[in-house]
């Protein structure tokens, strides 16, 4: 399920140009660094949330040695860096196919995509739409998602995020199927 859930995030947070078959604003392969901007889950501000916590573990993070306290606030920044390959792009329409689950273009125009989507994966029903805005190394996506659980359960939820083009070359970073 986690690796279902990283393909989902990985062609909706990304954008809808992810799958093969859709758009024309590919994103190039190689290492992306990728940053939150806004995360809200049921009207609570997750990243304040995050940033809370940030600010109690900052304290604990002094009384480590200079390079283990260094690798936990990388860990904790909040952004973090994926290596996206072709076969990636491909994994996640494959994953999504059987599904039916795909992103429908709504509008293009210059740089920019909207799209939107409603469908039910694993009993869990997903509808909700999102913009890519492409400015050359920098990718900045906008979705909006209100999904449905087998129980009945509702939550919305609204991502903002930035994702930058770091190089072609990812040295030990992995790829999408094993994003932090």
């Amino acid at each position: 399920m986690r690796r279902f859930s990283s393909l989902l995030l990985l062609l909706f947070t990304a954008g809808s140009a992810l799958a093969s078959d859709i758009g024309d604003l590919p994103l190039k392969p190689g290492l992306w660094e990728v940053r939150p901007l806004k995360m809200i889950r049921d009207g609570q501000d997750v990243l304040a949330q995050r940033a809370a916590a940030h600010a109690a573990l900052e304290k604990s993070l002094q009384a480590m040695p200079p390079e283990k306290r260094k690798r936990m606030e990388e860990l904790t920044s909040g952004t973090g860096r994926i290596c996206l390959s072709s076969s990636d792009f491909s994994a996640a329409a494959k994953a999504l196919q059987p599904t039916g689950c795909k992103p429908t273009i709504t509008s293009k125009s210059g740089n920019k995509v909207s799209y939107s989507w409603d469908c039910t994966i694993q009993g869990t029903r997903s509808s909700g739409k999102g913009e890519r805005v492409d400015e050359g190394d920098r990718v900045f996506s906008h979705v909006e998602t209100q999904s449905t659980d087998p129980t009945g359960a509702s939550h919305g939820t609204i991502h903002e995020t930035e994702m930058r083009y770091v190089g072609s070359d990812c040295g030990s970073v992995g790829g999408a199927n094993s994003a932090r």
